[in-house]
């Protein structure tokens, strides 16, 4: 299992430095392909969250809950 934080997950989501970018696919697609789950934590996506909105400008409220919809965690009661 890998377990992935903040920064690889902004990396992978943003792609801003194509560099950065293509190690995050390639840690994260690695796991995938064998099966493995990608752990991302509560914790990494409330950072994730504030670094979009504060950072990349994403709005609060909807925009937010279709992040987290995205991640699977739209019914998190969040």
């Amino acid at each position: 299992m890998l377990g992935v934080d903040t920064n690889v997950l902004v990396r992978y989501l943003i792609r801003d430095d194509q560099s950065q970018y293509e190690k995050a696919r390639r840690l994260i697609e690695r796991e995938v392909s064998k099966g493995e789950p990608v752990l991302v934590s509560m914790l990494v996506l409330l950072e994730t969250e504030w670094v979009l909105r504060s950072r990349y400008e994403l709005a609060k409220g909807r925009d937010s809950h279709g992040f987290l919809c995205a991640l699977g965690y739209g019914r998190s009661g969040l």
